[in-house]
């Protein structure tokens, strides 16, 4: 039997095609190697570790709505970050001339505020309004890895306003502000401070 000429001129360039579309290696690969030209391949540089610190942390979704006022509570910002917290003491001295109140944040129990007042000779014997001091030290401290998170250098970088101090009941309520130092002894701005406590009766 007798095979058609033209099966003859076409079943080669079928073949080349079929194999040009199915085989990779037979693919043609664009690729200048004629000449030298620069190495275009950019290798990262290697850089060192960043170093490991301790940060505060900046979210704590348990101080969500509590950046007010309220009995037992403390709260502060560092610029749009809320730390919250309870507080679990507030003793005064017997002269009523200076008090502290403390107590652990709302976000890990091992670490919390502490504050201590020294009201300038002004006496918390008597109801007050509008009284401010500037002797105040802070503590923002933590209990697992060490050295206080936040602290104060001096006693008047920082102020605390005893807004409403009803002596009846004992109960004091105001605000705070001023300036703490982290761990790296670095600045930090702390506003928006509230807090309400009762003293012992």
């Amino acid at each position: 039997m007798r095979r058609n000429p033209l099966c003859k001129l076409f079943l080669p360039v079928i073949l080349g095609v079929g194999v040009f579309f199915y085989v990779p290696g037979c693919r043609k690969d664009h690729s200048y190697e004629g000449g030298t030209i620069g190495d275009t391949t950019t290798i990262p540089p290697i850089l060192p570790p960043d170093p490991v610190v301790n940060k505060i942390p900046y979210y704590c979704i348990e101080c969500v709505g509590h950046d007010k006022v309220e009995m037992g509570r403390w709260s502060f910002k560092i610029d749009t970050s809320l730390f919250c917290g309870v507080i679990t003491a507030s003793p005064i001295t017997p002269e009523r001339l200076a008090f502290t109140f403390f107590g652990p944040s709302s976000c890990s129990l091992d670490s919390g505020l502490i504050m201590t007042v020294n009201m300038n000779g002004i006496a918390l014997n008597a109801d007050k309004s509008n009284v401010t001091s500037n002797r105040v030290a802070m503590e923002y401290y933590d209990n697992v890895t060490g050295p206080d998170m936040l602290y104060s250098k001096t006693i008047t970088e920082m102020s605390l306003t005893i807004e409403s101090y009803i002596h009846q009941t004992k109960i004091a309520s105001g605000y705070f502000s001023g300036t703490v130092y982290d761990r790296n002894d670095k600045p930090v701005f702390i506003k928006d401070g509230k807090f309400k406590i009762q003293f012992p009766k």
